[in-house]
């Protein structure tokens, strides 16, 4: 949300799409107000386009139209009236995709680890060699 970090000066389009660039996940909420918004469905395209998990978190009422680009996507029913539940599978996915990052991220480490043990390992043969 670039209103909480007031820029004067600064484009509202570069601050949401530096955010977007940055972030691990966008996380959208789709209520039947949105509908109206075309900035939620920019959003939403400039995110898919850096491959950026998108998780819509949607209000009763919301239409197919407000879906557009999430047509298909499952989603996190949204009641403002319990806001809890939402956020507590909300919470549970993206701690699931901080791990499958982390796990990700320590797979690759270790085979370049091995890479470069196996480069050393060539290295210190063929000096036995000569």
């Amino acid at each position: 949300m670039y209103e909480h970090d007031i820029q004067p000066g600064t484009l509202i389009v570069s601050k949401v799409h530096s955010a977007i660039e940055n972030c691990q996940a966008l996380v959208v909420l789709l209520t039947p107000n949105s509908e109206y918004s075309p900035y939620v469905q920019q959003e939403i395209g400039f995110a898919q386009a850096k491959n950026k998990p998108i998780i819509p978190l949607v209000q009763p009422g919301v239409s197919s139209r407000c879906m557009a680009m999430l047509q298909g996507v499952e989603y996190i029913p949204f009641d403002p009236g319990n806001p809890e539940l939402a956020l507590s599978h909300l919470l549970n996915y993206l701690s699931k995709l901080k791990g499958a990052r982390e796990t990700d991220q320590a797979i690759l480490m270790g085979l370049g680890t091995l890479f470069f043990l196996a480069l050393l390992s060539k290295k210190e043969q063929g000096k036995r060699i000569l």
